[in-house]
């Protein structure tokens, strides 16, 4: 009876020291919500061009040859707090009668990661926001000059606002804006 009643005490013991060979924690992470854009080069992103007078009477200003427009490159980072996509809009202001300006945004370039937005079609710049990128998702481009989207700017003098020309420098800012959610 000894016997039996120290195997019930023991078997009983170990019961009630047995111990579990796994356990559990969480981790919690935290993603923000980010709509970040900004114009690369930084020290070359403001732009100038000039029109030359015409060597021969009769004909219209031509545009500066040496004119560099396609130098400005678009860097975003994105990320979505919803499964709703990003647009980046394009506006001008400034005084720039007779002058039109047209602005075209190149496909991303490899560098980032993720879903970057797709250019639209060349938009004609005027103090009312166009998109000139759509269905930006959770994506960065890349930083500096080089990467994200190429910027293309066409400057013009259409013949049916050169009668409003005036003499003198213009200038007009262009405002891009990556949507927030």
């Amino acid at each position: 009876m000894r016997t039996k009643f120290f195997l019930f005490f023991a078997l009983i013991s170990a019961g009630a020291f047995a111990q579990s060979n796994t356990d559990q924690h969480t981790l919690t992470i935290t993603v923000p919500s980010v709509a970040l854009l900004d114009l690369e080069p930084s020290s070359g992103k403001n732009l100038s061009v000039s029109f030359n007078a015409p060597t021969d009477p009769g004909l219209a200003l031509v545009l500066d040859p040496a004119a560099v427009l396609n130098s400005v490159y678009l860097n975003y980072t994105s990320v979505l707090a919803s499964a709703t996509k990003r647009n980046i809009t394009v506006s001008m202001t400034g005084s720039l009668t007779g002058v039109q300006i047209k602005v075209t945004a190149g496909a991303a370039t490899a560098t980032g990661a993720g879903e970057k937005g797709t250019p639209t079609s060349e938009v004609t710049l005027s103090g009312t926001e166009q998109t000139i990128i759509q269905d930006v998702g959770s994506a960065y481009t890349g930083t500096g000059s080089g990467n994200g989207h190429q910027l293309t700017y066409v400057v013009d003098l259409p013949s049916s606002t050169f009668g409003n020309l005036v003499s003198g420098n213009k200038v007009a800012t262009i405002k891009y804006t990556l949507s927030g959610d």
